[in-house]
């Protein structure tokens, strides 16, 4: 064999493996199995599951309304995917708790804030400037930030306005691989692109996009490889 084909060899053998690992799924006991994970729209069954996913984002002590968040999310189901395991049964069938087997593991999606004021835009707004001047960020942008938020959201004349902001949604069950969020983030931005081509209630031409992301603070004792303590949710 040449050694341009067993260069082209050891290639697919790489790629094949990077495929499994998108694959591979830590279960609770430390061994790892190979599931098949698909991306799909969102749909009304799969409310209980996506906002079970939202609630790792806001916690349940959040004044925002999850429920009405999956609601809204699943109403502009032209926009986000999530992620459940190939070839499930029925999604009537149900597991031996009366819980349903049709699991979500992992949202993407963007929610415009650029909108007329509801009652969920507004708990949004509350909430995210709130979680804003609670952080270590300089008062410099939290003033900035603050000043997007009040001219950008809640508005009932939204395409006056200079900003467009879009509140991603990213979140999945800690024991899926982030490589699986990867092709819904690629189809994300393709769906946005469609989406401001046409007239909706909210505005998609976004200027800025919102991310609440987790950070990993060390504790006293974490210098002595000890103990990490993860503070949630950091602007």
């Amino acid at each position: 064999m040449s050694d341009r084909k067993v260069k082209k060899q050891e290639e697919d053998e790489d790629v094949s493996s990077e495929e499994e690992e998108e694959e591979q799924m830590v279960v609770e006991d430390g061994e790892e199995i190979n599931i098949d994970f698909e991306g799909f729209s969102l749909c009304d069954h799969d409310h209980d599951g996506i906002k079970q996913l939202l609630v790792q984002q806001f916690s349940l002590s959040s004044e925002v309304n999850l429920s009405q968040l999956a609601d809204a999310l699943i109403t502009q189901n032209f926009i986000g995917s999530i992620l459940k395991q190939s070839e499930m049964p029925s999604i009537d069938e149900e597991s031996d708790d009366g819980s349903a087997v049709d699991e979500v593991f992992a949202l993407v999606t963007c929610y415009s804030l650029t909108r007329p004021k509801d009652e969920l835009c507004d708990s949004l707004q509350k909430y995210l400037i709130q979680k804003c001047k609670e952080s270590n960020a300089s008062n410099e942008t939290k003033q900035k930030f603050k000043q997007i938020m009040d001219t950008s959201t809640c508005d009932s004349d939204v395409n006056s306005r200079a900003n467009c902001l879009g509140f991603v949604c990213n979140e999945r069950f800690v024991n899926v691989p982030p490589q699986a969020s990867l092709p819904m983030f690629q189809k994300l931005l393709d769906e946005i692109l469609e989406a401001k081509k046409h007239k909706h209630r909210a505005r998609f031409d976004f200027s800025h996009f919102l991310i609440l992301a987790k950070t990993i603070h060390l504790s006293s004792s974490a210098m002595n490889g000890k103990t990490l303590q993860l503070w949630e949710n950091n602007l």
